[in-house]
C-alpha cells in the first residue's frame, strides 16, 4: 500500500523514508509492517505502518503503551530505529477493497536514520525552525566558543521563500543549520547541550521560539552518515526581536558577548541566588 499519499493532510514533510520493518511490542510479538516515516516542517516527526494480513487493534489506548520500538530498512538501504513512546494519531485513509490488515500512524519521539554504520565523525549539523537572519548577514555566520568549539550558522537554500512564506502564514519551518565541530571527543549529549544553549540565545535575540528538531553526523568527507529526527517542541514564528534585523550587529557578535555569561548564570545558580 503507497502510504505517501495518506500522510499528506498532515502538513508538508521535510524528510521522507519508507520500506519495510518490524513493529516490537513489550509482549513480545514481532509485527511485519510497510512504513512511511517523515518529519513535517513544523518539526513532528510521523510513522504510518501498514500490517498486510494482520488486524491488530490499535484503537486500544494500552496497545499504544505497548509497543517498544521499530526496526526496519528503507527502500534506500538505510536502517531505520524509532523507539517508545508512540503517540497515535488519528488515522483513517481510504484502504484499497482488496487490503486485508491495519494500518496506524504515531508521533515518535526520535527516528533515528543510519546510513552508514562505521565512520570518522568530524561534525554535527543541527536544523533549527524559525531563526532569521539581520540583513547585514551573508549565507552564513561562523565563530568560535570559548572552549575552542567552532560553531557555523548557515541559510537553507531556499532560505527566502521560507522567511517569505512564514512571516504570511505564521508557522514553522527549518530556515538554517548549525554546524558544530566534534572538537575534544565531545559526545552527543555534550553537544546537545551546546546547541539547547544556543536555540536559547538565538529565540531571545529573534523573540520567536528558535528549536532544533534533527541532527545530521557527517564524516570527513563530507558524507551524512546518520540523521536523527527529534519531535521537539516548537512554536509558530512571530515578530518581536530583541535584536532588530536591520541592525548592523550580527548574531555571532551576539553569542559572544551573551554564551559565557549565560553559560555561567545557568551552571551556578547558587552563586546568582546569593547575589540578589
Amino acid at each position: 500500500m503507497n502510504l505517501s499519499h495518506k500522510v499528506d493532510p498532515y502538513g508538508n514533510k521535510n524528510f521522507s523514508y519508507e520500506g519495510e520493518g518490524i513493529l516490537f511490542t513489550k509482549d513480545g510479538k514481532k509485527h511485519k509492517a510497510e512504513f512511511y516515516a517523515t518529519q513535517l516542517e513544523t518539526g513532528e516527526s510521523l510513522i504510518a505502518f501498514s500490517f498486510p494480513n494482520n488486524y491488530i487493534n490499535f484503537d486500544d489506548s494500552s496497545k499504544e503503551l505497548s509497543i517498544e520500538k521499530f526496526l526496519g530498512t528503507t527502500k534506500e538501504n538505510w536502517d531505520i530505529k524509532a523507539i517508545a513512546p508512540f503517540d497515535a494519531v488519528f488515522f483513517n485513509p481510504e484502504i484499497p477493497s482488496d487490503f486485508f490488515g491495519t494500518c496506524a500512524l504515531f508521533h515518535s519521539r526520535k527516528i533515528e536514520i543510519i546510513k552508514t554504520k562505521k565512520y570518522t565523525l568530524d561534525k554535527y549539523v543541527f536544523g533549527i525552525t524559525n531563526f532569521k537572519f539581520g540583513i547585514t548577514s551573508n549565507q552564513e555566520q561562523k565563530f568560535s566558543l570559548e572552549d575552542g568549539i567552532d560553531v557555523n550558522i548557515k541559510k537553507k537554500n531556499n532560505y527566502s521563500d521560507i522567511i517569505h512564506n512564514l512571516k504570511i502564514s505564521k508557522g514553522i519551518n527549518v530556515t538554517a543549520e548549525i554546524a558544530i565541530e566534534n572538537s575534544n571527543d565531545n559526545g552527543f549529549n555534550d553537544i546537545t547541550k551546546i546547541i539547547d544553549d544556543l536555540c536559547y540565545l538565538l529565540s531571545l535575540a529573534r523573540g520567536t521560539k528558535i528549536q532544533w528538531v534533527y541532527c545530521k553526523e557527517i564524516n570527513k568527507k563530507g558524507d551524512i552518515c546518520k540523521v536523527k529526527h527529534f519531535n521537539h517542541v516548537t512554536k509558530p514564528y512571530v515578530f518581536l526581536e530583541v535584536i532588530d534585523v536591520n541592525s548592523t550587529m550580527l548574531i555571532s557578535e551576539f553569542i559572544d558577548k551573551t554564551y559565557n555569561n549565560y553559560e555561567d548564570s545557568r551552571l551556578k545558580p547558587e552563586s546568582n541566588s546569593l547575589k540578589k
